[in-house]
């Protein structure tokens, strides 16, 4: 496989913007293994998520990250009359990961992704329900 992402500043073209190819994607945390045994640990996925919401906060340009959620849920409550609160739409997302991490082939991002929402969830937990 010849292609490569431009997370980690490969030259395809052909990929989208963050997108991974699956070798290349995996050779930072897995080089010294054999090629036949090449795994992510729960631990490179965490510090990856991190450094995900660290990249986001450049992206969206607000010190403390992507804080998105709150305007999300106040637009779908808005729109549904649900009522959910900023924890509840960071837990919906997760979801949305959960389900995605099923769907298709591995992709890393998903669980990332997952670790990151539920993160988010815990720290709007922690502002909502102390």
């Amino acid at each position: 496989m010849s292609q490569f992402c431009k997370m980690y500043g490969c030259p395809n073209p052909n990929l989208p913007e963050q997108e991974y190819c699956d070798t290349h994607y995996l050779r930072p945390y897995t080089e010294h293994l054999h090629p036949k045994k090449r795994l992510l640990t729960a631990g490179s996925i965490l510090q990856t998520a991190a450094k995900h919401m660290e990249e986001r906060a450049a992206t969206y340009d607000q010190l403390q990250g992507e804080r998105s959620i709150g305007k999300t849920v106040t637009m779908f409550n808005t729109l549904t009359g649900a009522g959910l609160t900023d924890e509840q739409g960071w837990l919906f997302m997760t979801c949305l990961k959960m389900v995605r991490a099923q769907a298709g082939r591995y992709r890393a991002d998903s669980y990332e992704d997952g670790a990151a929402y539920f993160a988010l969830a815990g720290e709007s937990a922690a502002q909502e329900r102390i």
